[in-house]
């Protein structure tokens, strides 16, 4: 796996790249401890507001997983998917568990701590069931896992926003 190299300072824009394996990874170092992080990925109220005005997300809980059903609106093409949400030693896991866009989404969130704040790294990986140009796929990823992070960061660091 290529590593992100960038060096990534507290209140600094979240870094992302597409890696060699087609998985989209990015990283923002936020000023939240371990636990804030992971409670945000488990709040419907504070998900909504990660994954920005464009989606439509709920979730539900599955014994010590969620179920998290998302509709992302895009002008070319919108998706609807569920995925399978479960807590890991270093952060969560993400599976595909249905959409008819999408044959695939795999995620990982890793939460880090650090000196004044969580690393936190997400990594994608998706693939869609209907013909598509994979620049294109790449780039909305990429566009997305960025302003993902940046709304974590921002609803972490100034929740009454």
């Amino acid at each position: 796996m290529h590593l992100l190299s960038l060096f990534i300072g507290l209140g600094a824009p979240a870094q992302t790249q597409v890696n060699s394996d087609g998985s989209v990874i990015s990283k923002v170092l936020v000023e939240a401890p371990v636990d804030e992080v992971r409670a945000a990925l488990s709040s419907p109220e504070a998900i909504e507001r990660i994954a920005g005005e464009d989606a439509l997300v709920s979730q539900e809980r599955e014994g010590s997983c969620w179920l998290v059903e998302r509709y992302q609106a895009h002008p070319l093409l919108s998706v609807r998917f569920v995925t399978r949400a479960c807590p890991s030693a270093d952060g969560m896991v993400e599976t595909l568990v249905h959409s008819d866009e999408m044959d695939q989404f795999q995620a990982r969130w890793r939460f880090t701590e650090t000196e004044g704040g969580t690393a936190i790294t997400y990594q994608v990986r998706t693939s869609l069931k209907i013909p598509a140009p994979q620049g294109l796929v790449r780039r909305e990823s990429v566009k997305q896992c960025t302003a993902m992070l940046e709304n974590m960061r921002d609803r972490l660091e100034n929740p009454l926003r």
